[in-house]
């Protein structure tokens, strides 16, 4: 008999140690991973946050070139805006808010507007009035009506 540790308790050992390395590798692995992809979602929402921005900042300022076409327009006289045509009555900007209101709210949608097409929301929106949210709260229900049907 010999006073020190077998073959086999040796062998045992070093795959105990090599185990236990190999586990503290991967866990360091899926914790960078993990960091890499917290890093990386914080980057995306920032970006959604600044382009909804600059896509607010965008539309102010569209509206606000329109109300500037059409007060010089009614100085001068009678001048139509691009596109007063075909909105005369804002269907196209009423369209928007309710789909901002939607995203900000997806528990009011329901799964079959993702069915509809575009000229299906200004077809049923269009001679409804848009002043109030109230009337655009029944304009969203005539296009969820509208959803179901189809």
């Amino acid at each position: 008999m010999s006073n020190g540790p077998s073959r086999t308790h040796i062998y045992i050992i070093i795959g105990s140690l090599l185990v236990a390395a190999g586990f503290g590798v991967a866990y360091y692995r899926c914790g960078n991973s993990n960091r890499t992809l917290l890093i990386e979602l914080t980057e995306l929402q920032s970006a959604i946050r600044r382009l909804q921005a600059e896509n607010l900042e965008l539309r102010r300022n569209e509206k606000a070139s329109r109300d500037s076409v059409a007060v010089a327009g009614s100085a001068k006289g009678a001048v139509s805006l691009p596109g007063s045509e075909i909105d005369s009555g804002g269907v196209i900007e009423g369209v928007f808010r309710i789909k901002e209101f939607l995203a900000a709210h997806p528990e009011k949608g329901i799964p079959e507007l993702r069915l509809l097409k575009d000229e299906d929301w200004l077809a049923r929106i269009e001679g409804m009035p848009l002043n109030t949210f109230a009337d655009e709260c029944k304009a969203l229900a005539s296009v969820r009506e509208l959803a179901q049907i189809r």
